[in-house]
């Protein structure tokens, strides 16, 4: 139903960069800034964060590249998102420290920054992210190379990916039990839900299926539209999923909306930009 938005594996597996990847990310990039600046709870705020944090895992697992040694591959997810996080927390923490905003054994902060992994008080709390991102793509490699060393059938993958889709979505209600509120440390709560979209995009890569991007566009657009505005405000920094049915309806048909207009654009001189960064 989506090869057609997706352009060949092979270009995956030779390591060039992708255009039409290049402006999702971009696309989503400005979406996401705009979601945080428009008031929460607004409807284009919960348009946005209906779907624009699993478009970048979808994106992450389409390119990730599971035939790398794992101590490759470790180095290479530690540098890509935990060193980023971590430069970001020192330089801000200086500059909180300077400006008198915080001070240096500050509980909250320390928290934020070490447990959490989303350090607010540094303005930075964008940076779970990363972190969540680094357990995502590292639970998807072990999953990854575990099926197929063990020739595990695709149906019983896609059925155990919706039970931990199934799991993530209610993840607060299984920890908190209806008596207090709690967090799993380092993201590892939103991290499995990241890690289920990073699933979904590498099963993506491997579809064969075609549909023309503007009628996947349209279609998709218009579904993503009345779902996304039903369920209501979701973000998975903090594991606000509503309706898990719902949730899922509207993060696959906003990202692959978002995915089918890149390819067009990716074919129009508007995309020069991203061809001529590709080809440096």
């Amino acid at each position: 139903m989506v090869g057609d938005i997706f352009v060949a594996e092979e270009q995956v597996k030779n390591s060039t960069r992708i255009v039409w990847i290049d402006i999702a990310k971009a696309l989503l990039i400005y979406l996401c800034v705009f979601g945080h600046i428009d008031r929460y709870g607004s409807k284009a705020s919960t348009l946005v964060f209906a779907f624009h944090m699993p478009a970048f895992f979808i994106l992450s697992g389409y390119v990730l590249n599971c035939s790398r040694p794992f101590r490759t591959f470790l180095i290479k997810n530690i540098i890509s998102s935990l060193v980023p996080y971590s430069v970001f927390c020192c330089l801000f923490t200086i500059v909180q420290l300077c400006t008198g905003h915080v001070e240096l054994f500050n509980k909250q902060l320390l928290y934020q920054v070490f447990f959490s992994n989303q350090p607010d008080l540094l303005w930075i709390g964008a940076g779970w992210f990363l972190v969540a991102l680094f357990w995502a793509r590292l639970a998807s490699y072990t999953f990854n190379r575990f099926v197929e060393e063990k020739r595990v059938p695709v149906f019983m993958q896609v059925l155990l990916l919706f039970i931990l889709y199934y799991i993530a979505s209610h993840i607060l209600q299984i920890l908190n039990a209806g008596v207090h509120s709690s967090r799993l440390p380092a993201k590892l709560d939103s991290a499995l839900m990241a890690f289920c979209f990073v699933q979904v995009g590498f099963f993506l890569k491997k579809m064969k299926l075609e549909i023309n991007p503007y009628v996947a566009f349209c279609v998709l657009g218009i579904i993503f539209y009345f779902v996304g505005l039903s369920n209501g405000w979701c973000n998975v920094a903090d594991c606000i999923y509503y309706d898990c049915g719902l949730y899922f309806i509207e993060s696959m048909s906003g990202s692959l909306c978002v995915f089918a207009f890149s390819k067009v654009l990716a074919k129009t001189k508007l995309a020069r930009p991203f061809k001529d960064m590709v080809n440096k």
